[in-house]
């Protein structure tokens, strides 16, 4: 073997030696002398692993407290309840050119079923704003359904010709806030 090899294995076995509570004398013997078993003059401590150091109690809270990580509270999306939507139901009649009832008042958001019914002729209804526009026979009953989403005052009339008074054949739909 190499002599400075061996000189450094000493050197760490020394180091380790000294580490475990040997005297100075033993550190100091060879490399062949270390790899004995101790003599009984010079017992080894038993190996106890020490308790971890504690810091004072002030020292500990305040770490503690400036560690705490508190997460952001989650986001909440905002969202607006919505309003119970009330349904308001009408019966409408078309006959001599002339609408009963000629007016219909809601309030916005309002679920509006319509059942118009044709007594005399052909005849059509229509609200352009809420782009309904239904053909009815005479006798015939036809449901509308739609949601008052916009206020306002808007004109219903006749969409299909049925005679002299046709023009004239409107209503209103009021929808108010």
């Amino acid at each position: 073997m190499n002599k400075s090899y061996l000189t450094s294995t000493a050197l760490i076995f020394s180091i380790i030696a000294l580490g475990a509570g040997c005297n100075s004398t033993d550190a100091q013997q060879p490399v062949a002398a270390i790899n004995q078993p101790a003599p009984s003059s010079a017992p080894l401590a038993p190996e106890v692993a020490a308790p971890p150091a504690q810091p004072a109690p002030e020292v500990a809270a305040a770490a503690a407290a400036a560690i705490k990580i508190t997460p952001p509270a989650p986001k909440q999306p905002v969202v607006a309840k919505p309003k119970a939507q009330a349904v308001k139901e009408f019966n409408l009649a078309a006959k001599n050119w002339d609408w009963n009832p000629n007016k219909i008042s809601v309030k916005k958001g309002d679920k509006v079923i319509l059942h118009v019914t044709g007594a005399d002729a052909d005849h059509g209804f229509a609200i352009r704003e809420y782009n309904i526009n239904e053909r009815f026979g005479p006798g015939e009953t036809k449901t509308i359904t739609f949601v008052a989403d916009q206020a306002g005052s808007f004109s219903f009339y006749c969409s299909v010709p049925c005679g002299p008074g046709h023009r004239d054949m409107k209503g209103t739909l009021v929808v108010q806030e």
